[in-house]
């Protein structure tokens, strides 16, 4: 299994009685399950044992391979106490999805699309759904957004700008909330290394070779990338 990582996160989130002054803390992880496995097998076992000594919150589950993983995966949380899951469907290109559990209910809750971000009725340049969830979280008044997706992997041209293009998607979801006013984490595996980049070519001005047949920038990256160019980097859209 790949190892995941836990954060703990102190949150500025008014409470109904003292408005700007309370602090919740809040446990959230994202993990690489490498498969959830049926109930039952060493690998189901393994996977309940990491949750219950990692105990976040709220956590991102990656590599969830299937439909019937996906099944899996539900049949876990409720087996280590989180009450609220939810699995991003199959697709855009493949079947490996996203997951979420929570220990606090959703109140809002959606898989997101490449059309839904680029208002292109053609885009198709996601590898896989982000999964956008808000928690509320017990005794303060804001709810905190989740946002997370399984990025692209492996090396050459057109993984790299797969992903650059999966982290300009990430900060259009990441664009509707104010950092000043709302509570919210962008996790997952970005499946990129810092010391990697920017990698060459530093920018695309045209869609490399070796896309998927069913890839489509969608209209609003594709202006981006013949004008300014696409840099081949998928953290600088965080860093701006």
């Amino acid at each position: 299994m790949t190892p995941g990582f836990a954060i703990a996160l102190l949150l500025p989130l008014a409470t109904a009685s003292s408005p700007g002054k309370a602090f919740t803390e809040v446990r959230v992880a994202t993990w690489n399950v490498q498969e959830v496995g049926e109930p039952g097998s060493s690998q189901y076992q393994a996977a309940a044992d990491v949750l219950r000594r990692i105990d976040p919150d709220v956590i991102a589950i990656n590599e969830v391979w299937h439909a019937d993983d996906a099944d899996d995966l539900r049949t876990l949380a409720a087996a280590t106490g989180y009450t609220y899951h939810f699995v991003a469907p199959s697709g855009p290109m493949g079947a490996m999805r996203s997951g979420v559990l929570s220990k606090f209910p959703f109140t809002d809750l959606r898989h997101v699309s490449a059309e839904d971000l680029s208002g292109d009725p053609d885009a198709n340049d996601l590898t896989r759904f982000f999964i956008e969830a808000q928690v509320d979280l017990p005794n303060v008044s804001r709810d905190l957004t989740i946002v997370a997706n399984h990025w692209k992997a492996s090396s050459g041209d057109a993984n790299e700008f797969r992903r650059a293009v999966e982290s300009a998607r990430a900060m259009q979801i990441a664009a509707d909330y104010d950092a000043n006013r709302d509570a919210f984490v962008i996790l997952g595996d970005m499946n990129e290394e810092l010391e990697d980049v920017p990698a060459s070519p530093a920018h695309f001005y045209a869609l490399p070779n070796g896309l998927p047949q069913t890839f489509w920038l969608g209209n609003d990256l594709y202006d981006v990338m013949v004008s300014d160019g696409i840099y081949n980097d998928p953290f600088l859209p965080f860093e701006n």
